[in-house]
């Protein structure tokens, strides 16, 4: 595997080109990816990112060619590690059922903008709206009706905006809603350190991300928005006092 060192050549502050606001710190650590299927044949290359200061945009670019071009990427999130694939690539959305559940159909999460909610055939309500732009990008992952897309056949959707600089520059670029699951195979422990990625799956997968072990395993917090009030079904990495959880859906008339 070659690998190549990050200079501040055709690297672009996140901050100021690539959008990121939360002014929140994820670390020096270098972000590797691993490119390892091309086709019919095997190559591994190794690039660097600077996961809170400057990344090269060129980097993130080869990581939305593949997305796009129907490959399965293992990215870092603010949380896990996951298995992710555009939304609109059925082949490979298809795949990854078939890694995680023998090919049965389950539900994923799906990472997007709030600006993409339309796309998705999801409408939320302007208090939704501004509870979720209060709150993403962020580990909280919000339970929302999508009765008007034939991408969830149940009429519900799962979608969260991951806090990482990955996924804020990733958006930049174009990127479109991508479905994640977690990297590992049913009724395994969900993968904190690819150094320990099962052989059978790290195959399967056309890019691969490496940002270090996970130390905090805390899942996202999953809340459903289309109760009144909203209820939160798991509590994860990110947590609400009583009082900002009062405060974040109140409303004039009293009604959400």
């Amino acid at each position: 595997t070659e690998i190549y060192t990050l200079s501040l050549h055709d690297a672009l502050p996140i901050s100021a080109a690539l959008g990121f606001g939360s002014g929140r710190s994820h670390g020096g650590n270098a972000v590797r990816i691993a490119k390892v299927g091309c086709g019919q044949t095997t190559c591994r290359r190794a690039l660097s990112i600077v996961s809170d200061a400057v990344i090269q945009i060129d980097r993130v670019k080869e990581i939305l060619t593949t997305l796009l071009s129907g490959g399965i990427c293992l990215l870092p999130t603010d949380t896990l590690y996951g298995l992710h694939a555009s939304i609109h690539c059925r082949e490979a959305v298809d795949r990854i059922c078939t890694l995680k559940a023998g090919g049965e159909n389950r539900k994923f999460i799906v990472l997007c903008q709030l600006s993409q909610a339309e796309e998705l055939g999801i409408t939320l309500t302007e208090h939704q709206l501004r509870f979720l732009r209060s709150v993403w990008p962020s580990p909280l992952t919000a339970i929302v009706r999508a009765s008007g897309s034939t991408l969830f056949p149940g009429g519900t959707a799962a979608i969260r905006h991951p806090d990482h600089p990955l996924w804020n520059a990733l958006f930049q670029q174009g990127c479109p809603p991508v479905v994640s699951t977690s990297a590992n195979f049913p009724g395994e422990p969900p993968c904190s350190d690819l150094s320990g990625l099962p052989d059978a799956l790290r195959k399967e997968v056309d890019l691969i991300v490496d940002s270090g072990p996970v130390t905090d395993l805390r899942p996202s917090t999953l809340v459903d928005l289309m109760e009144v009030p909203p209820r939160i079904l798991r509590r994860g990495k990110i947590e609400f006092p009583q009082n900002v959880w009062k405060s974040l859906w109140k409303s004039d008339s009293g009604i959400v």
